[in-house]
């Protein structure tokens, strides 16, 4: 009788997960909303080929996030297949105004209420997620990632292709007639999904659940092209252009030919007649070299170079970023 009783009150106790530890499959990350990323939000299993370093950060006394040892890691391994994602707890408006002075080059979430999964105590921490999506090592902020950490988990790693921007999803489980159409979407090639789901769509042969399923199923497809330039039209005004250029390049060259890309290759055609949005991507391309030549020569015999480009393109976001850094390095806030 005692047994029974016991088991029954169990039935009414909430279940306590267990955080996820080392050598477990690394649990969903979820924020409310993403800076500098264009696509579908960023998930473990979306990124999976690729090594993930989450940085669980907060917006108080930014400069005890080790924000500038993460731009150095981004530097030297993004093309190796490493996606850094810094990952706030605070609201989309106090992110968004850390990132008005610290010029972060990475994702970085909003709203998230990822760092207990992930058996982050403290309130900074660390997690590196191997290509297979599982934990490869954690720490607070004091023991953090370093180099030797990073090497081991990027084995196998692949970087992440300009399709992952078009990559999708969907939440809607489809039958099994669908998979390779979904491969398709999840590797971005939206419009090789497309063809396919019209094929079977507009045949008069097709079976009536088939058609229903497809119709839904380009429906999504839609929402989710829309959703991207939604995106590109925020980062466009953030002044983020060649983030917003070249995700709006590989969308309107992957729809070229489908009647969802008429719009795409429309504002494609536009930018390219903006003297101020041509003059932003100058700008943040010589804003990108000069970062790199940063982490070779140091900031002393970069410092006439920030200066120039502070001068040459007054006005521009690059412009702004650049001085953010010397302040940030003057300072020693970074």
């Amino acid at each position: 009788m005692l047994r029974a009783t016991l088991f029954a009150l169990s039935l009414c106790l909430p279940s306590l997960a267990r955080a996820q530890e080392v050598g477990d499959p690394a649990p969903d990350l979820k924020a409310d909303h993403w800076y500098n990323w264009i696509g579908d939000g960023p998930t473990i299993e979306g990124l999976r080929g690729r090594t993930i370093l989450l940085h669980f950060f907060l917006v108080k006394e930014p400069e005890k996030n080790a924000f500038l040892a993460l731009c150095k890691f981004h530097e030297e391994y993004a093309d190796k297949g490493l996606v850094i994602l810094a990952v706030g707890a605070e609201a989309k408006g106090v992110v968004g105004r850390l990132l008005d002075d610290y010029p972060l080059p990475f994702p970085v979430g909003a709203g998230s209420g990822a760092k207990e999964a992930f058996g982050i105590k403290g309130e900074r921490g660390q997690v590196l997620i191997d290509p297979s999506g599982n934990i490869f090592f954690k720490a607070d902020l004091a023991n953090g990632v370093w180099n030797g950490k990073l090497m081991g988990a990027l084995k196998g790693s692949k970087r992440l292709g300009e399709h992952g921007t078009l990559a999708y999803r969907p939440q809607v489980e489809y039958s099994k007639r669908w998979r390779s159409t979904l491969d398709d979407l999840a590797a971005g090639e939206l419009s090789s999904a497309l063809k396919k789901i019209e094929n079977i769509t507009e045949n008069e042969k097709s079976d009536e659940g088939d058609v229903l399923e497809g119709t839904d199923l380009r429906a999504e497809v839609q929402a989710h092209v829309i959703h991207l330039r939604s995106q590109i039209e925020a980062e466009l005004e953030r002044g983020e252009a060649r983030l917003a250029q070249d995700a709006l390049d590989v969308l309107a060259k992957d729809l070229k030919r489908h009647p969802f890309g008429e719009e795409p290759l429309a504002r494609l055609a536009e930018l390219e007649g903006d003297g101020d949005h041509q003059k932003e991507l100058e700008a943040s391309d010589e804003y990108e070299n000069l970062i790199s030549n940063f982490w070779v020569r140091g900031f002393t015999k970069n410092k006439a170079k920030f200066e120039d480009l502070i001068d040459t393109y007054a006005g521009t976001h690059s412009a702004a970023k650049a001085e953010d850094w010397m302040t940030l390095i003057l300072t020693r806030k970074f």
